[in-house]
């Protein structure tokens, strides 16, 4: 009888650190560039693999510009702190390769209550290029004027602009050290 008891006790703890090491071994923490790399491989379009060529922290998300390895897209990548010190994906925006890629960021304070004033908005903006020199973004907010902002885009760097607008319709360009433009 107790040999019976110990297989019946023995088998479940087995399958139960069988499923834990399964758990474990699936969750990405997407803390290192190669973690966030694997994690892009794992959405439908990207699955030949992706390349993180540049990076940027904003309120600490990060944000990952990458190509394809097959050179069919580019895209913005964003993964949000989990508060244990890893990232988790949270979104991903990719145009095809050599189109400029815009991506919508929205960060929660929340250390403040939940209200208006307790959320940050950003527009992001990529060329992956070389060369590049600066960005131009011209915001029209709904019944207002235009307003014209040129940020740096030098290093091929993501171009990040706190938006605080509730309805507006951005146009951007970049513009390398040539001249040439890029729309």
């Amino acid at each position: 009888m107790t040999k019976s008891l110990g297989k019946k006790i023995f088998l479940p703890v087995i399958l139960v650190v069988i499923a834990a090491i399964f758990v474990l071994l699936q969750k990405n923490p997407c803390s290192t560039t190669s973690q966030r790399e694997e994690r892009l491989k794992e959405i439908d379009r990207l699955r030949d693999g992706v390349t993180i060529i540049t990076e940027a922290e904003i309120d600490g998300y990060i944000v990952s510009g990458y190509i394809t390895d097959d050179m069919h897209y580019q895209g913005l990548a964003i993964f949000k702190p989990d508060g244990k010190g890893n990232y988790n994906f949270s979104s991903n925006v990719n145009r095809d390769y050599g189109d400029l890629v815009m991506a919508s960021l929205t960060v929660q304070d929340m250390e403040k209550e939940a209200s208006y004033n307790s959320v940050k908005n950003y527009d992001l903006f990529w060329a992956n290029r070389e060369n590049l020199e600066k960005a131009e973004l011209t915001y029209t907010p709904e019944g207002s004027e235009s307003e014209v902002v040129t940020l740096d885009a030098t290093d091929n760097k993501i171009v990040c602009y706190p938006c605080d607008y509730k309805s507006y319709s951005v146009e951007y360009k970049f513009y390398d050290k040539d001249g040439n433009v890029f729309e």
